[in-house]
């Protein structure tokens, strides 16, 4: 999440993702690496939000849920919580779409 390398973990890193994402900011190899605060191997602004929910006291867990919610997730085991709350999966075993109510994956 440093993306500007001064060992701090602030507010000019959400920014510069955005700027990069924009095209008005270039972003070395290793800027690059740390853009990708949720490690999914895409730049989105989803890790700009994700820093940003981060500095206002959630966890990095948290905050890149948070960032992501109502994003598609891959099938997972993951539990259905208020965390998880807005989600949507794709369940192979039952071949339907499921999307969690905040308790429950509920099939589409």
């Amino acid at each position: 999440g440093d993306v500007d390398g001064d060992g701090s973990l602030d507010s000019g890193d959400s920014r510069d993702i955005s700027l990069y994402l924009y095209g008005d900011l270039e972003f070395t190899p290793e800027q690059k690496s740390a853009a990708d605060y949720d490690g999914n191997g895409v730049i989105t602004h989803e890790d700009a939000r994700a820093i940003s929910f981060t500095l206002v006291g959630d966890s990095k867990e948290e905050a890149i849920r948070r960032a992501q919610r109502g994003v598609f997730v891959p099938e997972s085991n993951e539990s259905c919580d208020n965390m998880m709350e807005g989600y949507m999966r794709y369940n192979s075993s039952a071949k339907v779409m499921q999307y969690c109510n905040g308790s429950t994956w509920t099939n589409l």
